[in-house]
């Protein structure tokens, strides 16, 4: 679990490959992200709150650009 500094949404990494944004105000996630077909391992965002970087059990790193998702 990890927070984006620019705009507090808290993401959660699942043992599924989920990786759901959180924002304090709703009661649901705000986005749900299939990154990995194993457990998500560790997140980390930028600083610009821009990319997020996601690493699974799969043994496999991927960057999401979160600019994109709505």
């Amino acid at each position: 679990m990890t927070q984006n500094q620019q705009n507090a949404i808290i993401l959660s990494g699942h043992t599924n490959g989920c990786v759901c944004l959180w924002s304090p105000n709703l009661p649901d996630p705000v986005v749900k992200i299939l990154t990995h077909a194993t457990t998500v391992s560790s997140l980390s965002v930028d600083y610009a709150g821009n990319c997020l970087v996601s690493t699974g059990l799969d043994g496999k790193m991927r960057m999401w650009d979160l600019r994109n998702f709505k």
